[in-house]
């Protein structure tokens, strides 16, 4: 019975003649979709995320929040960017996978924004004689460029896995406006 199941798999999947975005590197016998990003949608969804991060972070103070509440408002922000991609997953990962990229996009994000913090706690003190502000709008807007820093690189990744930012791109590479995203 199983092997009566295997051998109608192998029998639907399709050539590469068949499917114009398929290409037959990987492993042998496995088929992986080419794809390429969109003309203009990883430009302005990346640029969309710092403008609505850093507005959410002034208003956020403006109305006396605090920073701790506010990184936690901005994070909440970049799952929510995940969370949408995993929705629009390109159809390689199942549902359990999808789960575990996000829960694993929040911790990636933990250790990116430490790496970051010291990064900027490194230049602050190169450029200025004297501590970085505790409260104030320079401090949200410090906090904030800290969560977004570590931000982008996942929400990069998001963008690749996401069919809103990336399209199937023909076999033969001709058409596309850019360079193809390996699966």
């Amino acid at each position: 019975m199983n092997q009566e199941n295997s051998k109608e798999r192998q029998n639907e999947t399709p050539t590469p003649t068949e499917s114009p975005h398929l290409c037959s590197s990987g492993p042998e016998g496995v088929q992986r979709a080419r794809w390429s990003w969109r003309r203009r949608q990883p430009g302005t969804g990346l640029l969309a995320y710092v403008l609505v991060s850093y507005a959410v972070s002034l208003g956020l103070t403006s109305i006396g929040v605090s920073l701790p509440r506010m990184r936690g408002m901005l994070i909440l922000l970049l799952l929510a960017t995940v969370v949408y991609a995993a929705s629009t997953e390109r159809g390689d990962w199942s549902m359990p996978l999808r789960i575990i990229w996000v829960i694993g996009c929040w911790l990636l994000h933990a250790i990116l924004s430490a790496v970051a913090m010291l990064l900027l706690g490194l230049l602050w003190y190169l450029l200025t004689p004297g501590p970085i502000p505790e409260s104030g709008w320079f401090a949200a807007v410090f906090e904030a460029t800290i969560v977004i820093l570590g931000a982008i690189p996942i929400i990069i990744w998001a963008m690749l896995r996401s069919k809103t930012f990336v399209k199937p791109a023909p076999a033969n590479n001709q058409g596309t406006d850019s360079s193809p995203i390996p699966s």
